[in-house]
């Protein structure tokens, strides 16, 4: 518990400072309440849920190394938004509606490797999840090729994963998405520590388990649909958190716990990423997925070393 306690005070201090540093740089009270705190919400809201989306695959899929960015839901939610907006349709509602159908789509195949007659092991379905990635970042990357227009560039932002907002709406869009889910998991905290059990043995004791995961799914699939139509996929952010918060009180804690946690550190990690693409080092300022995947990707590569020598 101690653990615990420390982890929450020192990303309280985090978070505190991030907000009080652009008054000591000297930005406006104007700009700052209009462009910088919204986008803070909007970073610390986008990561906690992107957190624990992560960490409720990772229960489901019994799998570290799965996440909303590793087994391509990010990336097929992105696909149909980013169709949607070369051809000129820039309805969010739209938006967001497409991105869920495809992110739905991509839990298909991964859920058929799951529960057939031969059913493919954790990391089988990571590697599914893989593949689904890479040919949907194939995809992206062709529609980008033709879309070398005046919206070009703003297209290239939000696919790195852009956090920056201007007024209350999206943040507020966020902030609700969060609630949401974390209602979900709260209420559903006891399902989520049976799962520790194995299937086999919830299935002896009858407990729901293939309505229990698809219901799961479909609700995290949803809010990080509306997630990506709003920013873009934000990288890595959803596994690296869960596994840094498990290694370090354990993986068996309760799951309550687990999501607080998460959801807290989450959120504070991302907007911590945020606050520093406005440092004067970079010449323009960057999208936040730029920062995520770099640090991500290096967390990903040393989480496999560290677990080479485990089944």
């Amino acid at each position: 518990m101690t653990i615990s306690k420390n982890l929450i005070y020192s990303s309280f201090i985090i978070t505190l400072v991030i907000l009080i540093l652009p008054f000591i740089q000297g930005l406006s009270y104007d700009l700052y309440f209009e462009i910088r705190l919204p986008t803070y919400i909007s970073a610390f809201s986008v990561g906690a849920l992107l957190s624990l989306v992560g960490l409720s695959f990772q229960r489901i899929f019994r799998n570290d190394l799965a996440g909303p960015y590793t087994i391509g839901i990010s990336s097929s939610a992105s696909l149909g938004i980013l169709i949607l907006s070369a051809l000129g349709i820039n309805s969010w509602f739209l938006s967001s509606f497409v991105g869920i159908i495809l992110g739905l789509l991509v839990l298909i195949p991964l859920w058929s490797l799951m529960n057939g007659r031969d059913k493919a092991n954790a990391h089988n379905l990571i590697l599914a999840g893989v593949a689904l990635n890479i040919l949907f970042s194939g995809l992206i990357i062709l529609i980008l090729f033709f879309s070398m227009d005046l919206d070009f560039i703003k297209l290239v932002h939000w696919t790195m994963g852009n956090i920056q907002s201007i007024g209350w709406l999206i943040p507020s869009v966020c902030f609700f998405s969060l609630l949401l889910l974390l209602l979900n998991l709260m209420s559903q905290h006891r399902n989520y520590d049976s799962l520790l059990l194995g299937d086999e043995l919830l299935i002896v004791e009858k407990f729901p388990l293939k309505k229990f995961k698809i219901n799961q799914l479909i609700i995290l699939t949803i809010l990080l649909g509306v997630c990506v139509s709003l920013h873009g996929p934000v990288s890595f952010i959803g596994f690296v958190v869960p596994h840094l918060i498990k290694n370090t009180i354990g993986a068996g804690r309760n799951y309550k716990e687990l999501v607080t946690l998460s959801a807290i550190w989450g959120g504070t990690l991302l907007t911590l990423f945020e606050g520093l693409t406005y440092m004067s080092i970079f010449r323009n300022k960057i999208p936040v997925g730029v920062v995520t995947t770099i640090l991500g990707s290096l967390c990903f590569l040393y989480i496999l070393l560290k677990n080479r020598g485990n089944n």
